[in-house]
């Protein structure tokens, strides 16, 4: 699918892991995943490294999030370009789901709506704040 992923990070190494591996896990995959390091001092570049060359790495100065944003906007490669906060998750087939409205010519722009979940201090992420559907 001809959909670049832009990642904007910072400072959420371990949240960043779980989103990368939402995107890999996708029925349809990505033609390109760009994760953009704004400006942090910990281990993400070795997160993005663990990935080989199904993830871009691409550190920037720490200039805000819209500067990240933009960034890996000018690095995208892909007709489409989704945006994907470090700590955003996707349902397993987001982008199948999404495909024919990028496909068939109806779309100029698409977005979703969302699920929000309340982290607990123990194993990670736990059950759906407010739930929605696409």
């Amino acid at each position: 699918m001809d959909v670049s992923v832009v990642i904007p990070t910072y400072n959420r190494p371990a949240l960043l892991r779980q989103t990368v591996e939402t995107v890999l896990a996708q029925t349809v995959r990505p033609r390109q995943i760009i994760v953009v390091d704004n400006g942090t001092g910990n281990e993400t570049a070795t997160i993005a490294a663990k990935y080989g060359d199904a993830v871009t790495y691409l550190k920037v100065p720490s200039e805000g999030v819209q500067a990240a944003r933009n960034a890996g906007v000018a690095t995208a490669r892909g007709e489409w370009i989704a945006m994907l906060d470090d700590d955003d998750l996707w349902h397993r087939d987001y982008l199948e789901q999404i495909r024919p409205a990028l496909t068939d010519g109806r779309a100029n722009l698409v977005y979703s709506d969302f699920r929000k979940f309340v982290e607990d201090t123990g194993s990670g992420w736990k059950q759906p704040y407010a739930q929605t559907k696409f």
